[in-house]
């Protein structure tokens, strides 16, 4: 089913027009988030980083009652910060990667719904819209929860179509991230068994 999984994703390829469009998208929404990287540190991720991601794995993952505790998105926070060091981009970098990764992600999923036209359109949308690049840089769990909806989005297109285990495997692990992330994951989940059910 592996095999199988990734032979289909290798169909995908994109013409030269329409890579040279969405790479050009890829780098401006880079660029426009490059820009606000090193913004002074708000409250939650100020909260975040000194209540939890400055402690042990153990202690990070064994406590979520608070809800500023985004506990996949801490357990990076706290890699980066052991890696890289504990500057304002430092911090923000899993967020960071998670909303370029978006952009890329709602190409995918425009495309398969609706055509390439609207992939890149939606593309464009994401890369620009004002309040996902403030999330983009926000050392916050929520762009992991859209990244993870995405995928599960994409998959679940991919599966209504075909009979493949791996696929599903995938769905649950991206699901169970997404959860991990924050709990509102129940709310987009819940969005794509909906989707499922009405499509079949």
């Amino acid at each position: 089913d592996a095999k199988n999984l990734l032979r289909d994703l290798i169909k995908l390829r994109m013409d030269w027009k329409e890579s040279l469009s969405l790479f050009g998208l890829f780098i401006t929404g880079m660029a426009a988030r490059l820009l606000l990287l090193n913004r002074p540190i708000e409250y939650d991720e100020a909260y975040t980083f000194t209540q939890f991601a400055r402690y042990p794995f153990h202690v990070i993952v064994s406590d979520s009652s608070p809800p500023n505790n985004h506990v996949f998105q801490t357990i990076l926070v706290r890699i980066a910060y052991l890696l890289l060091g504990d500057q304002p981009w430092q911090i923000r970098l899993p967020a960071f990667l998670a909303g370029l990764f978006i952009i890329l992600m709602v190409y995918l999923l425009g495309r398969m719904l609706f055509g390439k036209a609207t992939g890149v359109l939606a593309a464009g949308i994401i890369a620009f819209l004002p309040d996902f690049i403030i999330r983009s840089v926000s050392a916050r769990g929520y762009p992991l929860v859209v990244w993870m909806f995405l995928l599960c989005f994409i998959l679940a297109g991919y599966l209504l179509h075909h009979k493949n285990l791996f696929g599903w495997c995938l769905f649950s692990l991206f699901g169970a991230v997404g959860f991990y992330s924050v709990p509102v994951m129940l709310y987009p989940f819940c969005v794509v068994f909906l989707w499922l059910l009405l499509s079949i």
